[in-house]
């Protein structure tokens, strides 16, 4: 009898032992995917700089008259500060929160949340890469989604300021002159981490099966 229980104890070592080697050999290259996502969060840090507002004036030889960065327009939340003329603020003060100030002030503070969004997600995304703690990954994934819907909201917000009275006074209705945002493009870039993070999850979960 005490045989026999010996025999089964070390059958079950066995097989947690097998199980373990399958579970470490399928999560093997998960860190990765922590990493490339991880790459791409900094690079919407960068993409930050792009304009999420600017006045574009087709006339040959003008093109872009005044812009203001997502960076800006989050600093200008951060302080409280959308009239000053110093150069970290770009063109808010004027045109953009003289003629449509309800807008600039909504965009600045989801710029603002996107950033702290991006942060913690590149927080989340360090541990669950050099730590491999893959659950993270699905946190990770959920934070992306967040910072691409407040971004898509500056997007919006961006080109919402046409009803203000950029286009009609500070343009004088010139038809050449029209207002753009490019704040979608972050937005896309991360739900590109939020797909990556997605698939680590996905991953992660079915080799947890394993140890079952």
């Amino acid at each position: 009898m005490a045989n026999k229980n010996k025999k089964n104890q070390i059958h079950q070592a066995n097989q947690r032992r097998v199980k373990q080697q399958q579970y470490e050999a399928a999560t093997k290259n998960l860190s990765l995917f922590s990493f490339i996502a991880l790459g791409i969060s900094v690079l919407l840090l960068f993409l930050l700089f792009v304009s999420f507002a600017d006045v574009y004036n087709t006339t040959a030889g003008v093109g872009v008259e005044v812009k203001v960065s997502g960076w800006s327009f989050a600093i200008a939340a951060l302080t409280d500060t959308y009239s000053s003329a110093d150069s970290v603020y770009g063109n808010l003060a004027v045109p953009f929160y003289y003629y449509a100030g309800e807008w600039c002030e909504t965009l600045a503070i989801f710029a603002l949340f996107s950033v702290l969004i991006m942060v913690l997600n590149i927080v989340v995304q360090i541990f669950a890469a050099v730590k491999k703690i893959y659950v993270l990954n699905a946190v990770s994934a959920i934070l992306s989604v967040i910072a691409a819907i407040l971004l898509i909201v500056c997007f919006v917000e961006g080109l919402a300021m046409k009803n203000g009275e950029i286009l009609t006074t500070y343009c004088s209705n010139n038809p050449a002159c029209s207002i753009r945002s490019f704040a979608i493009i972050p937005a896309i870039v991360a739900l590109g981490s939020a797909a990556v993070s997605t698939v680590a999850t996905v991953k992660h979960a079915k080799a947890s099966r394993l140890l079952k």
